[in-house]
């Protein structure tokens, strides 16, 4: 039987053999993993390109206080997740960063990297949309039975 700390340390180096420095906004330079699609679907997040398909479908103005408290605290935890060195915490030691401190554009960058959002937008031409998806004239072949 293994102890949580053993645990703990075999995570740490496997977050560490897939991570990468990234070069912020402000000039900070980070060592960050990304999440998986998997990681999100299980942390109930969505890949922005989705979320934001999702918000035109809704009026963002009509989000409940629990939805917005709820995508804050998803994306304070993604940047918990993602950000190696430094480390960032909600109680820091001294060198460690408390997300407040992280300039906008900062943590706008990483949470927009790990949701892998440029990836997303290079994709958005792959396929054509009809700007109306409704009726084309064609629906009397479509039957109720099959033969």
């Amino acid at each position: 039987m293994h102890t949580a700390s053993e645990w703990k340390k075999k995570g740490a180096d496997v977050a560490r053999q897939g991570a990468v420095e990234l070069d912020l906004p402000s000039g900070m330079k980070i060592l960050a993993r990304r999440p998986g699609p998997g990681d999100l679907a299980i942390w109930g997040g969505l890949p922005l390109s989705l979320a934001t398909a999702a918000a035109k479908e809704t009026n963002p103005a009509s989000m409940s206080d629990r939805d917005l408290l709820d995508t804050a605290g998803f994306m304070r935890d993604l940047l918990v997740y993602c950000v190696l060195e430094p480390r960032i915490s909600l109680s820091p030691g001294p060198e460690e960063i408390h997300p407040h401190d992280i300039p906008s554009e900062d943590w706008q960058f990483i949470v927009s990297w790990a949701m892998r959002a440029e990836e997303a937008r290079t994709l958005e031409s792959f396929r054509g949309r009809r700007p109306d998806g409704g009726d084309s004239g064609d629906g009397q072949s479509v039957l109720d039975q099959t033969f």
